[in-house]
């Protein structure tokens, strides 16, 4: 497997719009590969200096939970390319790290990934099916179904661990429970501390200070880099960043593993510590042994400047893990729904539907703070069941019947979805919605003043969570009807950021005809474009009366490396700026150096050659819906929630 193919498993959130995607650079990279390939990182003061010139990542915010938000990172392409570079050049050492020091972790890099997934025939026939075509190229690029760089040891997913064996013998052999997590762990990390868990101590890495281009040196300065220079915290969002706090989470697994053994408290006698990222579970028989165990972890963990979340420490004695007792309580409801497709003749009658919407309500209310992973759950199951129902349905050949199944059906979606709204869930949603748009087509109806109606209205209930809805707007871009223009206003009066100027472009543009065209709301894009472009050019000085400079890093540089990048590049080829915002933008293209001549600037040369013409934007303007079905189902092979 090529190394690069790191810069599209594990530099990327997954809370990102359907028409966004970091491919182009991909297919960059792969077409100069020999250029690629001879970009090393240097250990000569200036060209390691200018390999890691820093770049502003494009930050964005989703729900957390009811009353928190989470601040996300969408890394900079040049950000991408560095730690990609990084990855390709010491995968190994990281691995060695791991395999050697692994002791309570449960998700480790432990190897570097070299095969491909086969492309599923399922997924190839949904495809076709979705798409009405026989074409038997509708296959996706065999990279997109690759998970992660490296081979995580043992459960890629938290649930997974559930459900273990693992789970069932520690449950068996230990009478009591502890779990904690750190408190804001990535935004807790000190970048410097990575260096002292990968040489063991503080110590040791002060004596090698001056030694700037050892690995676990090159490590801290990537994590800054990549990050404004900052040294406190973390990016959220990509794969990398988990592999980034493993790095320390291991060091200290090791360091409370060692300060228990000096205690005489042996590891799988007197206890066992299972780890998950930031989720620490603690199994023990005398309470005596769980506090001092837990003592061990808050001061171990302090050296690290990392703090141990006291609000949300739980002890219980076995059976463990009851706040997870909803699983067993929503199969029950889910089977009892199913059983009316396979027991009954399927008629017009509300009794399954609104009993399952009882069944889950109390669910809901019974575990409410895990309504999280209960609201995935139950979507991740109807999503699975969905043809069996609709074959039982259209078994009927009563297109009434059909119709009003179909209705209630998505009626029961998208009530589930409003408990809790994510990303991951209006995708799988987008999901249901092909299957069954298709499903309808077959039997010469359509479903599309409904789901219109249902999104439309599930966006205007929930106008808070946009980020997490966006992508409603992406599919209905394919549905008859027509986003009022009044509500396209409304939310670019509220939302200016990158992404949703976006999806609301890619809306705009690929809707408009000779009886809409969205003007206002073009007009409105425009203004922002300008307030951002005039934004830029005075935070950074940017004379479009002179050029770059072609040796060192200049005012130029700096804009190019900063949040404003993607917006200036991607919408530069959108189709949707006017001429004074084109213009801008072309007096400052025209003034960017194509290349640079100072040593170290190979990797920034290749991202200046990427970028040269604007011409490759990383939103797919002319994303159709074939490329929109492919990328909705292909996340259903790929992405992986860790903690759903």
């Amino acid at each position: 497997m090529d190394k690069h193919i790191f810069l599209l498993t594990d530099t990327l959130p997954s809370e990102l719009p359907l028409i966004f995607s970091n491919r182009p650079l991909y297919d960059f990279i792969v077409d100069k590969l020999d250029e690629w390939k001879k970009i090393k990182i240097s250990n000569i003061k200036e060209e390691y200096d200018n390999f890691m010139q820093y770049s502003i990542p494009l930050q964005f915010y989703i729900a957390k939970n009811e009353n928190e938000i989470r601040k996300m990172s969408l890394l900079h392409p040049y950000a991408q390319l560095q730690i990609t570079k990084f990855v390709e050049t010491y995968d190994e050492h990281i691995v060695n790290y791991f395999q050697q020091n692994i002791i309570f972790s449960v998700r480790t890099p432990i190897s570097i990934n070299d095969t491909f997934k086969i492309i599923s025939d399922k997924y190839i026939q949904e495809i076709k099916w979705i798409l009405n075509s026989d074409n038997e190229d509708l296959g996706s690029e065999k990279e997109e179904f690759i998970n992660n760089y490296f081979v995580l040891y043992k459960f890629p997913k938290i649930t997974d661990f559930y459900k273990s064996y693992t789970m069932k013998d520690l449950e068996m052999k230990y009478n009591y429970l502890i779990k904690l997590d750190y408190k804001e762990c990535f935004n807790s990390i000190y970048t410097h501390s990575l260096d002292w868990a990968y040489l063991g101590d503080k110590d040791t890495a002060k004596r090698y200070i001056s030694n700037k281009y050892r690995f676990s040196a090159i490590l801290d300065k990537i994590a800054q880099v990549i990050n404004y220079n900052e040294t406190n915290g973390i990016v959220i969002g990509p794969e990398f960043s988990r592999t980034l706090a493993e790095f320390i989470l291991v060091r200290i697994d090791n360091l409370v593993y060692n300060e228990l053994n000096k205690m005489k408290i042996i590891y799988k006698k007197d206890y066992e510590i299972v780890r998950f990222i930031d989720d620490i579970f603690i199994f023990f028989n005398e309470k005596n042994v769980g506090s001092s165990i837990e003592k061990t972890i808050n001061k171990i963990s302090l050296e690290y400047k990392m703090n141990i979340n006291n609000e949300k420490r739980l002890m219980e004695t076995k059976p463990f893990l009851r706040d997870q007792l909803w699983i067993s309580d929503i199969k029950n409801e889910i089977n009892a729904f199913l059983s009316y497709f396979r027991e009954n003749p399927i008629v017009k009658k509300k009794y399954p539907y609104d009993r399952f919407f009882e069944s889950f309500r109390m669910i809901i209310v019974k575990y409410e703070t895990h309504k999280r992973y209960i609201v995935s759950y139950v979507l991740s199951t109807i999503e699975k069941k969905l043809m069996l129902i609709l074959e039982k349905i259209e078994k009927t050949k009563k297109i009434d019947t059909i119709e009003c199944n179909f209705s209630k059906i998505v009626d029961m979606i998208i009530y589930i979805l409003n408990h809790y709204i994510s990303t991951e869930n209006v995708i799988k949603i987008c999901r249901m919605f092909f299957i069954l748009q298709r499903a309808a087509k077959n039997n010469n109806f359509s479903i599309d003043d409904l789901l219109f109606k249902k999104i439309y209205k599930t966006i205007n209930y929930n106008f808070d969570k946009f980020t997490e809805l966006y992508n409603f707007i992406v599919v209905l871009t394919f549905n008859i009807n027509n986003l009022p223009e009044q509500f396209i206003l409304e939310c670019l009066d509220n939302y200016k950021d990158y992404f949703s100027l976006s999806v609301l472009t890619y809306y705009i543009i690929n809707k408009s005809n000779s009886t809409i065209n969205y003007d206002n709301a073009r007009k409105k894009i425009n203004s922002i474009i300008s307030d951002i472009i005039y934004e830029m050019k005075n935070k950074f000085n940017i004379s479009t009366t002179k050029k770059s400079n072609p040796g060192d890093y200049d005012e130029y540089d700096k804009a190019l490396l900063s949040n404003y990048f993607y917006i200036i590049h991607d919408f530069y080829s959108s189709g949707i700026l006017d001429k004074n915002n084109l213009k801008e933008i072309n007096k400052i293209k025209k003034k960017i150096s194509t290349s640079k001549n100072s040593k170290g600037m190979e990797l920034y040369n290749f991202f200046l050659k990427y970028i040269a013409n604007f011409d490759k934007p990383f939103m797919k303007w002319n994303a159709n819906f074939e490329d929109i079905t492919k990328e909705v189902f292909i996340k259903k092979y790929k992405k992986i929630n860790v903690y759903e």
